[in-house]
């Protein structure tokens, strides 16, 4: 079974914290009240540290929505966790390169994380920006170098490559 996580950007602590996501709604609407999308909570959950044979707790920490990704189930070369909205640099065996943001792409119902197209080179056979082969056979290093939360300017050189 993949492992589901997600991760977001606190606002209390200004990190990353990495677990469950949950959207709260932190009251209970009257069925005549329209509820804003502002009005919700965006939640990080994750368990709370206890001694042996102790209880343990829950966890959470709002974070900022814009910054919530989900885990591919993927590590780059480097064994690091690829999440939705992290840039990768993807090297090739001729050592050519390029990089290029995880998306998530879910329509004609084939759900998938891929490379954002925009960005990927057209050197190299990425099958519409599957991210699968990152892990393939085909001689690919992979990197993440950051993300587009806190680096979108790693993004600017590279954008519709050639």
């Amino acid at each position: 079974m993949r492992e589901v996580k997600f991760r977001g950007y606190s606002l209390l602590t200004s990190r990353w914290i990495y677990g469950a996501y949950y959207k709260h709604l932190p009251f209970t609407p009257s069925p005549s009240q329209k509820v804003d999308e502002n009005e919700y909570e965006h939640l990080i959950i994750k368990d709370s540290f206890s001694d042996w044979q102790l209880p343990r707790g829950i966890h959470y920490e709002q974070v900022n929505p814009e910054s919530v990704s989900e885990f591919t189930g993927l590590k780059d070369s480097l064994d690091n966790d690829i999440f939705e909205g992290d840039i990768l640099t993807v090297i090739g065996k001729n050592r050519e390169e390029f990089t290029a943001p995880v998306v998530w792409r879910g329509e004609n119902g084939l759900p998938a994380f891929i490379l954002d197209p925009k960005y990927v080179s057209r050197e190299f056979f990425l099958e519409d920006g599957v991210l699968s082969l990152v892990n393939s056979d085909l001689g690919l290093a992979v990197v993440v170098m950051g993300n587009v939360y806190e680096n979108p300017e790693l993004l600017e050189v590279n954008k519709n490559a050639d």
